[in-house]
Formats: C-alpha cells, structure tokens, sequence
C-alpha cells in the first residue's frame, strides 16, 4: 500500500477496522497532486542503456516506489522513443 502512495492514516485505518469507505475531498486531492516531487528516471535509463534487462529494471523501479501503472509507462514510453 505504500508503494501505491496510500497515506499512512488511511492504511492504519484499513487494518484496525477504522474506516471502510474513504471520500476524499476533490481540494484535499488537487492539494496533494501540485506537492509531487518530479520522478526522476535517468537512472532507470541508464540501466537499460547499458544492457540490463527489462524485468531486472522493472524490480529495480517496483523497489523504489513506483506504481505498476508508472513502469508501464515508463516502459511504453521508451519503446515508443526507440522507434521513433
């Protein structure tokens, strides 16, 4: 759950029974979506760059906090570039 970016509270909640439903405010929301840090990708980059394989860069990113929606992006956008 936090590599998905879930805040604590509400993983404290999930698992003490706390909360079953959360609805966010759509301000709380926009609020946190302008705080996020830009992902820093070079390093992935340059993995692949010097031939490490796919599934070795995707447990590297998988361990640093990516989503798995964010590495297949990533991915799909570095295919996309090579065959440009």
């Amino acid at each position: 759950m936090e590599a998905d970016r879930i805040a604590p509270d509400v993983i404290d909640a999930f698992f003490t029974g706390g909360a079953s439903v959360l609805v966010e405010d759509e301000a709380e929301v926009k609020r946190r979506a302008e705080n996020v840090e830009p992902v820093d990708t070079l390093k992935f980059l340059k993995m692949l760059k010097i031939g490490m394989g796919e599934g070795a860069v995707r447990q590297k990113m998988e361990s640093a906090g990516f989503s798995h929606e964010a590495i297949d992006l990533f991915f799909s956008e570095v295919i996309e570039s090579q065959h440009s």
